[in-house]
């Protein structure tokens, strides 16, 4: 394993038109309803609310059908998560509408886990993920505007990753101010990326930094230079279809209401259907600047 530093520096174009309206022929594949689940798990952290792991079950529809304002979710879904030594069952929660575990779930670095997803009038879907092994962050600062992040990224694989800053509320304005609040990155200029899901997170892969340099970001500008505070970075190591499911949200969001723009696909991983099943494994590093 190489040692590789990033370094963080602290500080839309849009199009909307409907003049290029097209008529288009509608596969007839579409009229039948398929299962569509969304299941990122291990993203859940101490310092923001409603991070518990979570499914969520949800259908397609008929390019011809009318919602009717109703929430797209199937209640009666039978959820499993499986590996070799581990079964996860999940049950649907009525104020949620998520599938959820009462226990906290604990993975095992590099084992495979399957999603098994059954419901009455439905085709069942399977999607596996392999669980990603822990990247510690090694050290974490902050000099002047500078975010300093050291992680050990391994050279011999392609690593994918979530990064996340949280900065201590040190004067609450009241009881329900929660204690850490997370710090908004401008990646404006810079050779990373935006997170389609997570409008406070960096989304990174290693192509760039598979090996020791350096990296600098611009963070958001409204951040007191001279200001006491202290912070936690949170690191997720993820997988493949996450990347590509995360960025493909964020290349859909900017491609709506603009006529020059492909549609986009959203990335899936479920076999021969919808839907998205990814696993992170979690970091942290407190730090104090003064």
């Amino acid at each position: 394993m190489k040692k590789i530093t990033l370094l963080f520096i602290l500080t839309s174009w849009g199009c909307t038109t409907d003049f290029f309206d097209k008529p288009i022929e509608v596969d007839n594949s579409f009229k039948d309803s398929k299962l569509a689940p969304t299941a990122i798990l291990g993203y859940s952290n101490d310092f923001e609310e409603n991070t518990k792991d979570k499914i969520f079950v949800s259908y397609t529809l008929n390019p011809f059908e009318n919602l009717n304002n109703q929430i797209q979710v199937i209640e009666n879904a039978s959820v499993s998560l499986t590996s070799p030594t581990q079964t996860y069952l999940f049950d649907y929660d009525e104020n949620t509408h998520f599938y959820l575990n009462e226990d906290t779930l604990s993975f095992e670095p590099n084992t495979t886990y399957t999603l098994k997803i059954e419901a009455p009038g439905y085709e069942t879907v399977t999607a596996s993920q392999v669980f990603p092994e822990e990247v510690p962050i090694l050290n974490a600062e902050r000099s002047g505007n500078v975010f300093k992040v050291t992680i050990n990224d391994n050279p011999d694989k392609k690593d994918y990753y979530l990064l996340k800053f949280f900065k201590k509320n040190l004067q609450t304005i009241s009881t329900d101010q929660p204690l850490f609040s997370p710090v908004y990155i401008d990646i404006f200029g810079t050779i990373y990326d935006e997170s389609g899901l997570c409008y406070t997170c960096i989304l990174l892969k290693d192509t760039t930094f598979n090996g020791e340099q350096n990296f600098e970001i611009l963070i958001n500008h409204f951040e007191e230079e001279n200001e006491t505070a202290e912070y936690v970075a949170v690191l997720y190591h993820t997988t493949e279809d996450y990347y590509k499911y995360d960025t493909s949200i964020r290349i859909s969001e900017y491609a709506q209401d603009n006529p020059f723009v492909e549609p986009v696909i959203i990335h899936s991983n479920f076999e021969n259907r919808l839907g998205i099943f990814t696993l992170m494994n979690k970091s942290e590093y407190s730090f104090s600047y003064e």
